[in-house]
């Protein structure tokens, strides 16, 4: 029989992951953690980084919402605009029909800028393609006539960062995903080799587990340093410690027991 991918219902599933982050915040469940197999511990560190995704949505939405709240008051006390730009060749990002030029006529992008005004499509429309086929009219905002525009440009700028937040995200997966096995991968080997020069012949996968449930704390804490506060590698220093704090209780067991 093929095994279920989900042999599990979600609420365990959470409940586990949740039980298994809170035991890699302390050092003393090491021993038990490094005795998991890899390939269980690998599904939770994509769930955590999963997680650290979520948390980093969160804070941009928050972000977000707070400048879409000031951007009319702020843009209220400017009574006009005079851009002179010049651009050898046009800005053009192809993906979400942005284009940034010295002058050119509107042909359909989603945002048009150029040196006289700002040319886009309605809200709507470009948040749904059925809603151009009741309006798709371009909506044109002179840099001199600002103030008549404040509400709509503000909504308009919500509308383009929803567009592009999912790609932001999976930005963010990729990048944390590629750091953190780059961070367990040269930690462990640097430690396996220390560890055998001291003669201690630990297992290379519980050192490489070690160093994996001990990112929980760097994973979790640097969406909070990317958009809220600068940690000053403060959530890397707990990784190293809870990682030299785990390793060595796992040393001490390991010997205790003759389990190595």
């Amino acid at each position: 029989m093929v095994k279920k991918i989900f042999d599990r219902p979600p609420e365990v599933r959470f409940w586990f992951f949740s039980k298994t982050l809170l035991q890699s915040l302390n050092p003393f469940n090491y021993y038990e953690l490094s005795s998991r197999p890899v390939t269980k511990s690998s599904r939770y560190l994509f769930g955590l980084i999963m997680f650290s995704s979520i948390i980093l949505g969160m804070l941009i939405i928050l972000n977000m919402i707070s400048f879409h709240n000031s951007f009319g008051d702020e843009l209220s006390k400017l009574k006009s605009l005079e851009l002179n730009t010049s651009l050898n060749e046009p800005i053009e990002i192809e993906k979400y029909k942005f284009a940034f030029v010295n002058e050119r006529n509107y042909t359909n992008e989603n945002l048009l800028i150029t040196n006289k005004e700002i040319v886009r499509k309605p809200t709507f429309c470009s948040l749904l393609k059925p809603a151009c086929l009741i309006n798709r009219d371009p909506v044109i905002t002179d840099y001199t006539n600002l103030q008549d525009h404040i509400d709509d440009l503000g909504n308009f700028l919500l509308v383009v960062f929803l567009l592009m937040f999912p790609g932001l995200l999976l930005l963010y997966l990729i990048y944390m995903m590629l750091k953190i096995i780059l961070i367990i991968g040269l930690l462990s080997i640097i430690t396996h080799i220390i560890t055998r020069l001291m003669k201690y012949p630990l297992r290379f996968s519980r050192i490489l587990l070690c160093a994996l449930y001990s990112s929980s704390i760097l994973v979790l804490l640097e969406p909070i340093n990317i958009m809220a506060l600068n940690l000053y590698y403060i959530h890397v220093i707990l990784f190293i410690s809870i990682f030299i704090a785990g390793l060595t209780l796992v040393i001490r067991k390991s010997y205790r027991y003759k389990n190595v």
